[in-house]
């Protein structure tokens, strides 16, 4: 258990004038529980803690959410472009090989 601290302070001021002597005193009086204190500081740790998990779960379950739409949107394509490659009958390489062909002779026609 941390300590309790109790204390007072007593300032006082006197002040002379024709009437005569008039004192004025002051007097704080304070009682500090350090166990309250560092109850207080763990409470305001443990919040900031909880709202700094919070904010950065969110921050990755975003970026690992654009991750997986970018994989997928990857995969779907590269499938795609695969299976456009098997089901054409047609040998791409030559028919860009006389598409090239076609273009240079007219050109130079």
């Amino acid at each position: 258990m941390l300590p309790i601290i109790d204390g007072s302070t007593r300032n006082f001021f006197v002040i002379t004038a024709s009437g005569g002597k008039k004192k004025y005193a002051m007097s704080y009086s304070f009682h500090l529980d350090t166990g309250y204190i560092a109850y207080k500081a763990g409470v305001q740790i443990q919040h900031v803690t909880q709202k700094g998990y919070v904010e950065t779960s969110r921050f990755l379950r975003r970026k690992y959410r654009t991750l997986k739409v970018r994989k997928a949107l990857r995969d779907m394509r590269k499938s795609l472009s695969h299976r456009i490659k098997f089901d054409l009958p047609i040998d791409l390489k030559s028919l860009k090989s006389r598409l090239k062909e076609v273009v240079q002779s007219s050109s130079f026609a």
